[in-house]
């Protein structure tokens, strides 16, 4: 889920939700959230969850680091207004003057 305060996981097994922060806080709110994924089986469930903030800068969720606490990464590079999460590695997005990019 994504609000003005952030991204957050909810949890099943305790009914309640998770942040997911960057390194330097949890002060980010996100206009716009991408996930996709390969659900081959529910046990093996990938996603990869992307975040645009309001100046168009991409973040993505880094499963390596966790599920909370410092799991945000800030991509560089381009200011983008769209983002598409397919499988996982599968990530585009469209700038504001039309041009595609590719996460790789």
């Amino acid at each position: 889920m994504a609000t003005s305060t952030g991204l957050y996981k909810y949890l099943a097994a305790t009914s309640s939700w998770e942040k997911h922060c960057l390194t330097t806080g949890c002060g980010l709110a996100y206009t716009k959230v991408s996930v996709g994924g390969d659900s081959g089986s529910f046990a093996n469930f990938l996603s990869e969850v992307w975040a645009l903030d309001a100046s168009g800068s991409a973040y993505r969720v880094d499963r390596l680091k966790g599920t909370t606490t410092n799991s945000i990464s800030k991509i560089t590079g381009a200011t983008l207004t769209q983002l598409v999460v397919g499988c996982p590695g599968d990530v585009m997005g469209l700038s504001s003057n039309g041009t595609v990019y590719s996460f790789q």
